[in-house]
């Protein structure tokens, strides 16, 4: 029952990390983007 948690949270954890490195390159896109158009 516990490894079974302990997979669960890794699994989230994982997630959230590629969530959080999308959000940070979906960010520096944008940032580039804009500096080229100007």
């Amino acid at each position: 029952m516990r490894s079974r948690q302990q997979l669960f949270v890794a699994r989230k954890q994982r997630a959230y990390k590629v969530e959080s490195f999308h959000e940070l390159l979906s960010l520096s896109v944008c940032t580039l983007w804009s500096n080229n158009r100007i």
